[in-house]
């Protein structure tokens, strides 16, 4: 008898504090897989490298380390990686924006909500095990992969 494949759930996480991410880590179930950007460069990369099917959800924060990403040495922040999930994901993928700026991460909700996009605020402070498996359930039950 064949075994049941598990369906894992890729999460793009968007944040530079390593704390915040071992806790989500520490707070998921078996079948999430986080796929952690440090920065708003490396998040654009993720983005352009994988496919956009290969995510169920993006967990994002705004305030994010000012690293260089492109080479004429601009700054990338959370809103710039919003704009560019726009671009490279369906709207089906859930959204949960966890930054602690009310006005900024105003600014994600509006870019992506204007694209069609589910988009859940939660900020970081208010964010529990409860919650975030919450969103997860939802993320799940949404989820429909490309074969």
């Amino acid at each position: 008898m064949e075994a049941a494949r598990v369906r894992v759930l890729r999460i793009l996480v968007v944040e530079d504090d390593p704390n915040r991410v071992r806790k989500f880590k520490s707070w998921i179930p078996d079948d999430v897989w986080l796929v952690w950007a440090r920065n708003a460069g490396q998040a654009l990369g993720i983005l352009h490298r994988d496919a956009a099917n290969t995510y169920a959800g993006a967990m994002l924060d705004f305030d994010l380390d000012k690293q260089l990403y492109a080479p004429e040495g601009t700054c990338r922040t959370g809103g710039d990686v919003a704009r560019q999930i726009a671009q490279h994901f369906s709207p089906d993928v859930q959204i949960l924006v966890h930054s602690m700026n009310p006005s900024e991460r105003g600014q994600i909700v509006t870019v992506l909500a204007e694209q069609g996009f589910s988009v859940t605020q939660i900020p970081y402070r208010d964010l529990s095990k409860e919650r975030l498996v919450a969103w997860l359930d939802e993320v799940r039950d949404n989820f429909e992969p490309e074969d």
